[in-house]
């Protein structure tokens, strides 16, 4: 199987496309499936769960190395 993802960080580890706004959208996307909402009114954990959101998209986008899950897959096995 053939993954897109993870692409390359480009140099100098910077991507005009990676921005806050993306993080924004995903979170309007995923409230928009019936998850609570990140966005609209502020609460405590808005910024944890925003940096959260963040960084968990940027391990998608562009980790470099391989990750192996419990069964020794590696996320070009799965």
């Amino acid at each position: 199987m053939t993954r897109r993802y993870p692409v390359p960080v480009p140099a100098p580890a910077e991507d005009s496309r990676f921005t806050f706004g993306l993080v924004m959208d995903v979170a309007d996307v995923l409230a928009a499936h019936g998850y609570p909402a990140m966005t609209g009114d502020k609460y405590d954990g808005q910024g944890p769960d925003l940096l959260g959101l963040q960084m968990a998209l940027y391990r998608l986008i562009y980790t470099t190395t391989p990750a192996t899950g419990a069964a020794g897959l590696t996320r070009e096995d799965v």
